[in-house]
């Protein structure tokens, strides 16, 4: 699946979203503001490299989640959260 770039930035990030550390050579942490998603279980996240292509897909049961970037290449990320396929966050990751 590829993803085009103009629709990365026409997301309104109203979500609270923590990444940390970014930039990260390994394990990024992610934080989902509580007081605005009561509930994870329709939640997910994609992970789309610079060109657009999706590279990871998980469902999440958890506000607080970490994701280990080890195995991808140095580069810019974009890590999208969506709530029942309607995309609610979109944040630049850094790995270096």
């Amino acid at each position: 699946t590829t993803v085009s770039n103009a629709s990365l930035f026409e997301i309104k990030n109203n979500l609270k979203v923590k990444l940390y550390p970014n930039p990260t050579s390994n394990t990024i942490w992610v934080s989902i503001d509580k007081s605005e998603i009561q509930n994870v279980i329709d939640l997910s996240i994609q992970m789309i490299d610079i060109s657009g292509k999706v590279i990871l897909t998980k469902n999440l049961s958890q506000h607080k989640f970490s994701l280990d970037l080890s195995n991808y290449s140095d580069g810019i990320y974009f890590l999208e959260i969506f709530q029942d396929n309607e995309r609610l966050s979109s944040k630049k990751v850094i790995r270096n």
